[in-house]
């Protein structure tokens, strides 16, 4: 991948540009609020009557995202939300979706390390 992107807050803007463009959203709010609700995704999407809630990641080099403290714990907390992990992994240039519940299975494919991080594959 030719232009690294390392911001958080670029990736989420460019994603959802792309996914209003092509109409896989109709509408998106950026939420997240640390303040007022540890933990808590980045992002709710509307299409028609469904919602998701949105938490968006960037990777290192190495493919490595990590999570903030009260991340996991929300997401434990609230499994009926439908919370989707959208990363974008700067070693191998793609975006990468997963449900925030597959970060606690520990034999898992994206399976949360002791550092709260996830390797992308």
């Amino acid at each position: 991948m030719d232009v690294v992107i390392k911001s958080e807050a670029e990736f989420k803007k460019q994603q959802i540009e792309k996914w209003l463009l092509l109409g896989i959203y109709d509408e998106c709010f950026c939420i997240e609020s640390e303040e007022t609700e540890p933990g808590f995704p980045d992002v709710i999407a509307r299409k028609d009557m469904k919602f998701d809630f949105i938490e968006f990641k960037v990777s290192d080099q190495k493919g490595m995202i990590k999570f903030q403290r009260t991340q996991p714990l929300f997401y434990k907390k609230h499994p009926r939300l439908n919370i989707t992990i959208t990363a974008l992994n700067n070693f191998s240039g793609y975006v990468i979706e997963f449900p925030a519940y597959a970060i606690f299975d520990k034999d898992g494919m994206f399976a949360l390390s002791t550092k709260n991080e996830v390797k992308l594959y």
